[in-house]
């Protein structure tokens, strides 16, 4: 299978606001003619540049209904001696606007088998805000490895390209004997296997929860007869 040369496609900034412009250096092994996809789980949009060897920049706006970002997709082709080089990028949008500060207004110490209301602060909300409430044995999830729910990293995490690249011309392209390229690649795995706990253990959930129009709220948690730490997690 052919294998394509690479177009070196590298983004002005890291992230972008919505509205923003951004600048793209494309760089291709040759000059020629260049096709700009812009994508997400479908084609945005598509235009043909052309490009020097030296480097050319494009801009390309950016949208907010793009959601966490958008993938842009360089084809590089050299009419008359067949070639032909593939570039990818992905443009991010700036996840601050979308952080509501939260602020968990606990006490330090509570005693087992007693109930025990926490303050909830959210600020920065422009509207209603519903929020949840964990209470998880310390010690269970250090064992497990266990993160705090980010859910504003998940939302506008880089997403995997959701569309395939296909094109003729690589048929007039003549093979080499290096492996077939692809556009996505693999993850890990992670286990920790099974963990054999000694004790009673704690998860407490307070489900959804509306705040007030000032963005507190008050959750309610029913201690058990329990003897630790407890992680405090509101999303």
């Amino acid at each position: 299978a052919e294998v394509p040369d690479k177009v070196d496609v590298a983004a002005d900034r890291p992230a972008y606001l919505p509205g923003a412009t951004a600048t793209l250096r494309l760089t291709p092994p040759f000059a020629g003619i260049a096709a700009v996809a812009v994508l997400t789980d479908r084609v945005v949009s598509m235009r043909e540049i052309e490009v020097r060897a030296e480097g050319t920049e494009i801009a390309i706006p950016v949208d907010a209904a793009w959601g966490a970002g958008a993938h842009v997709a360089v084809t590089v082709h050299r009419p008359g001696e067949p070639a032909r080089a593939l570039g990818l990028a992905w443009l991010g949008l700036d996840p601050a606007p979308r952080r509501l500060g939260v602020t968990i207004e606990a006490p330090e110490r509570a005693r087992p088998n007693t109930r025990v209301e926490i303050p909830v602060r959210v600020a920065d909300a422009d509207g209603p805000v519903h929020l949840t409430l964990a209470a998880v044995d310390e010690g269970i999830l250090r064992l497990t490895r266990f993160r705090s729910p980010d859910p504003l990293a998940t939302l506008m995490a880089r997403r995997a390209l959701g569309v395939d690249i296909r094109d003729d011309y690589g048929r007039l392209i003549a093979p080499t004997e290096a492996q077939a390229a692809t556009l996505r690649q693999g993850g890990d795995d992670f286990s920790v296997g099974v963990v054999d706990i000694p004790q009673r253990t704690v998860a407490l959930f307070s489900g959804p929860v509306r705040a007030a129009a000032d963005g507190t709220a008050t959750v309610t948690l029913d201690i058990p007869g329990f003897a630790g730490e407890l992680r405090l997690m509101a999303v």
